[in-house]
């Protein structure tokens, strides 16, 4: 009888031991914060323009849901300033229909993890996400020299240099342009 007694007595000390133990550690068995793209680029200030075609598009959840799944490869993304897009002639993304807003968005996206080092030894042509007419897939041209830590993105339209990185947290990659990436398929054939 006493040791049918002392069972219970055991198991609620065992019990609370470990509780104490959790209690004491909870940081140990953290996950890291799921990545989001809004947030990292609500943070960096002078996006709320591809925030907006981010979210008009669906794209925002998409690429959290590609990060966050632990995809192979990664993403990178280049996202245009505000002021980048205030460079765009007057109605250019009004003109544009719903499906050109979204391959618009996805020529910002390149599907694997970049850094500057690796943008900049790249082999170009670059896939993007995004494809033109007819199925073409559209693709982004880099050049640059990684001991300078400055790469230079061209559509074939529009050059660029691409600036300071938003975040370089593996898998998402994401950087400020301060020229909107443009291709003829979407209509303009001349830098602007």
């Amino acid at each position: 009888m006493a040791k049918s007694a002392a069972l219970p007595l055991l198991l609620t000390f065992f019990l609370f031991s470990q509780v104490n133990i959790a209690i004491s550690n909870p940081a140990a068995g953290a996950a890291p914060q799921p990545i989001n793209i809004l947030a990292i680029l609500q943070k960096a200030g002078r996006f709320s323009t591809f925030i907006r075609l981010l979210n008009q598009t669906q794209l925002a959840s998409q690429i959290n849901n590609h990060v966050n799944a632990n995809s192979y490869g990664g993403l990178t993304v280049f996202a245009a300033t505000d002021t980048a897009f205030r460079n765009l002639p007057a109605g250019t993304l009004n003109g544009l229909t719903t499906q050109e807003l979204v391959q618009l968005v996805l020529y910002h996206i390149v599907p694997r993890f970049y850094t500057i080092k690796t943008l900049a030894t790249t082999r170009s042509p670059v896939r993007t996400q995004a494809t033109g007419r007819g199925g073409r897939i559209l693709v982004l041209y880099f050049s640059g020299k990684a001991n300078q830590k400055q790469v230079n993105v061209s559509t074939g339209v529009v050059r660029t240099t691409i600036y300071k990185p938003l975040t370089t947290r593996s898998p998402l990659a994401v950087y400020q342009l301060d020229k909107v990436l443009w291709t003829s398929q979407f209509g303009l054939s001349k830098e602007f």
